[in-house]
């Protein structure tokens, strides 16, 4: 019998838990909406998280108009920065860590993320703030904040990401995709890409190598 989701507050972050629709291992995945998202939008990645898993997910902090959200202003350069978007994820990952503890008995370990846009940009940042935590990371139609590090972050092939970009996005452009895979790979972690030719959006083939990539042991 599936079970319904429900939303839980922490500090000033609302997330929406999908729990398990199967009892076993607890995994746990948190997926991060993009700009204009909410914590509804990446209920559309749920079939690409294996049926055992609890899924988390989080609203942005701000607020742009009825139903819709980001996690920094787009609109104001000055906070659209690597350090702005590290900040959000030591305040998500305080709360996150108590509410994981809630639903698991456990302190978070072994998350995997998955981030759209915006929120692709934060789950970045997040798996390489919180490395010794995070398994996989999806990083779909995202981009490198603004003055990330070059020194500092390195990385060994335990770490794991895939890449997913469209050629044609005019929101972001394929290029910030490719900068991503180079940065990762420069850093010696082990990078899967997927492209195709379409928009602002992830393809159904990459949907499809999505899920497989999180089903790989």
């Amino acid at each position: 019998m599936e079970k319904t989701p429900y939303n839980k507050f922490d500090d000033q972050f609302l997330f929406r838990i999908y729990p398990q629709k199967a009892e076993s291992s607890k995994k746990v995945f948190i997926l991060f909406h993009g700009w204009t998202g909410n914590e509804d939008s990446m209920s559309v990645f749920l079939n690409s998280i294996p049926e055992a898993a609890i899924a988390i997910l989080p609203r942005g902090i701000y607020h742009i108009q009825a139903d819709q959200y980001g996690w920094l202003d787009v609109t104001d350069a000055k906070h659209h920065n690597f350090e702005s978007y590290r900040n959000i994820a030591i305040r998500l990952h305080h709360s996150l860590n108590k509410v994981i503890r809630e639903l698991t008995e456990q302190n978070i370990a072994n998350l995997n993320l998955i981030g759209f846009s915006q929120g692709a940009a934060l789950s970045l940042v997040y798996s390489l703030q919180y490395r010794d935590e995070v398994d996989k990371t999806a990083i779909l139609s995202g981009f490198l904040p603004k003055g990330f590090p070059e020194n500092g972050h390195t990385l060994d092939i335990q770490d794991k990401f895939y890449v997913a970009h469209g050629t044609k996005d005019t929101l972001v452009d394929f290029q910030r995709a490719e900068e991503i895979q180079k940065y990762l790979i420069a850093r010696g972690a082990s990078v899967q890409f997927c492209q195709a030719e379409i928009g602002h959006k992830v393809s159904p083939a990459c949907l499809s190598s999505l899920k497989t990539f999180f089903e790989e042991t």
